[in-house]
């Protein structure tokens, strides 16, 4: 389904976008100061306090105005965030590969996470940490990671009132993967799709109190959304 990854990717060509609101801005800053080229991409809305704390973490910061539509389930502001993000990000020349990352979300082991991210792109150009079988199957899109075309391609802004429509991962592995529209989704996100496992590290969701581990199976499959 998707071909085309690279080899022997290096740590330091892999830039991380933090994407959305800045609530949990102390534990992500934290976490994340840890790792180069992190970049917070967020809204020019959001408490001054909080852009303070990410600067002076070191983590770059990029402010976005809010589009007149946000779409369905706010699908505009993820989409805007992270392609501005991961534009600013990638005037570094040094950087080739780029990973989304929510702003509610951590992981405790930031060297595992990248090598599993590594291991995911040496086969494909874009990769996600599973799906989801409900309403038909659909792709998560808590983390995403993927070369700079594959990345700015999937996460085009379309700034209209029905973007989203109707369901926000549906309509984003719609446009970057037109033939899930025709065939069997599920079948094709277990036989065709590699992921970033959760292999040495643990993902926690601070919108929800839980671990992200906690739902996921090896194969890919998440038990519900969040």
């Amino acid at each position: 389904m998707i071909a085309g990854g690279s080899k022997n990717i290096k740590t330091d060509e892999i830039g991380i976008v933090i994407q959305g609101p800045t609530a949990y801005v102390d534990p992500v800053v934290q976490c994340y100061s840890r790792a180069n080229h992190v970049l917070w991409s967020t809204w020019e809305d959001e408490p001054e306090a909080n852009f303070r704390v990410i600067k002076d973490s070191g983590m770059k910061l990029n402010l976005t105005p809010k589009p007149a539509f946000t779409g369905y389930w706010n699908i505009n502001l993820q989409c805007l965030s992270t392609y501005t993000g991961i534009l600013e990000l990638a005037k570094d020349p040094r950087l080739k590969y780029f990973v989304k990352i929510r702003s509610d979300i951590v992981v405790d082991n930031i060297e595992n996470f990248i090598e599993e991210v590594k291991i995911a792109l040496a086969e494909t150009p874009i990769a996600f940490l599973g799906y989801i079988e409900d309403e038909g199957g659909y792709l998560l899109d808590y983390i995403v990671a993927g070369s700079l075309s594959a990345m700015l391609t999937f996460w085009t802004p379309e700034i209209k009132s029905d973007s989203g429509f109707p369901a926000p991962e549906i309509w984003l592995q719609n446009r970057a993967f037109p033939l899930l529209r025709e065939g069997n989704a599920i079948d094709a996100f277990r036989n065709y799709f590699p992921y970033i496992k959760l292999k040495g590290y643990t993902l926690y969701f601070y919108k929800k109190n839980r671990s992200i581990n906690e739902i996921a199976a090896s194969d890919g499959r998440y038990k519900v959304k969040e």
